[in-house]
């Protein structure tokens, strides 16, 4: 049944109609509906700018670590690496013949320090010489890191220096194949 002429219409079309009056404004219940529209979508882009800022996801999105910056090369040495547990970090970055290269200092002499070198090697599966080279006073050796299927997953040089009372251990390495290496 339809309403009576002049009669209100219903509240449900009230919210749906868009009625003019004779001075040519909207009726307020279809402006209230526009603003509450226009409003959820302001918060929810502010919402999402906030969010997206907080989080630094596009578009505030910081730029990418450089590949070689000293933080990117510490995490990219395999977990299981030979290394001695005294050392102390000099510098990590680009290296020349290897993509990578850290330089430690030991306050413990060559000898020690491949002592322990020999010691990783014997208790890791994962890592073997690639060359017979004594591990006693100064050394440079290279290393392999092999996957339980025996394919070479790092390949590594390790070189142990005399430097002051102890020692300098320089740690130039890859992952292989090579293009995982950043460029």
């Amino acid at each position: 049944m339809l309403p009576a002429a002049g009669a209100a219409d219903p509240p449900y079309m009230q919210l749906v109609l868009t009625r003019r009056t004779l001075s040519g404004r909207f009726d307020a219940p279809a402006v209230r509906v526009a603003a509450r529209i226009a409003a959820s979508a302001l918060v929810v882009g502010v919402a999402y700018l906030a969010a997206a800022w907080y989080a630094g996801v596009a578009p505030f999105r910081a730029s990418a670590p450089a590949p070689y910056s000293q933080g990117s090369v510490l995490r990219a040495i395999p977990f299981d690496a030979p290394l001695p547990y005294d050392r102390t970090l000099l510098v990590a970055g680009r290296g020349g013949a290897l993509p990578y290269h850290v330089v430690w200092t030991s306050a413990r002499p060559p000898d020690a320090v491949g002592l322990e070198v020999l010691e990783h090697l014997r208790n890791s599966p994962k890592w073997q010489l690639t060359e017979r080279t004594a591990l006693a006073g100064a050394f440079t050796t290279h290393l392999a890191r092999l996957a339980a299927n025996g394919q070479m997953t790092h390949f590594a040089e390790l070189s142990v220096r005399p430097y002051g009372a102890g020692s300098l251990i320089t740690f130039d390495f890859t992952p292989i194949p090579t293009a995982f290496a950043p460029k």
